[in-house]
C-alpha cells in the first residue's frame, strides 16, 4: 500500500487508474498470505515449529528445483533431501505421512509470485513511458537529496 501511495503521488492519470484497479483487488492479491497463515497455523498444531519450518524449506527447494536445470537442479535436490531428512529425524514413525501432508498443503495454495507479476505488468508500461520525464519540482528534490 505504501508503494501504491508513492505511485499516486506522481499524479499521473494512467498510473493512478492502474493503482486504483490494484486497490480494488487488494483482497485477491493478499489472499496467498492469508492462505499460508492458515496452513501454517493448522500444521503447527500437529508438529513442532522447527520440523514444520524444515519441511517448508524443503518444499521451497522442491519447487525451485522443478524450475531449474543442471547444477542448480542438483543443488535444490540436495537441499530438499537434507531438510526432509532433518525434519524426519524429529517427526518419528509417521514422518512420511506428515511430509506428504505438508507438501500437499503447500502445493494447494495460491502462489504470490504470479500475483506480484500481475501487479507489475499492470504498472510497468506506464512507469517505462515516464522514464526521463521528470518534473521541475522532482528535480529540486533530486538535487537536494543527491
Amino acid at each position: 500500500m505504501t508503494i501504491i501511495a508513492w505511485l499516486e503521488e506522481s499524479q499521473n492519470e494512467q498510473v493512478n487508474k492502474q493503482t486504483q484497479s490494484i486497490k480494488n483487488h487488494i483482497d485477491d492479491i493478499v489472499l496467498c498470505y492469508q492462505q499460508i497463515e492458515e496452513i501454517y497455523q493448522d500444521l503447527s498444531s500437529k508438529m513442532e515449529p522447527i520440523a514444520l519450518n524444515a519441511l517448508c524449506t524443503a518444499w521451497q527447494h522442491q519447487h525451485l528445483g522443478n524450475q531449474t536445470k543442471g547444477a542448480s537442479k542438483k543443488y535444490h535436490q540436495d537441499e530438499l533431501n537434507f531438510w526432509v531428512n532433518y525434519a524426519e529425524s524429529m517427526l518419528g514413525n509417521e514422518s512420511e505421512a506428515i511430509v506428504k501432508q505438508v507438501f500437499d498443503s503447500l502445493d494447494n495454495m495460491t502462489r504470490s509470485s504470479s500475483l506480484i507479476e500481475m501487479v507489475n505488468s499492470r504498472i510497468r508500461p506506464y512507469l517505462n513511458s515516464c522514464k526521463s520525464q521528470i518534473t521541475q519540482e522532482a528535480r529540486k528534490y533530486y538535487y537536494v537529496f543527491s
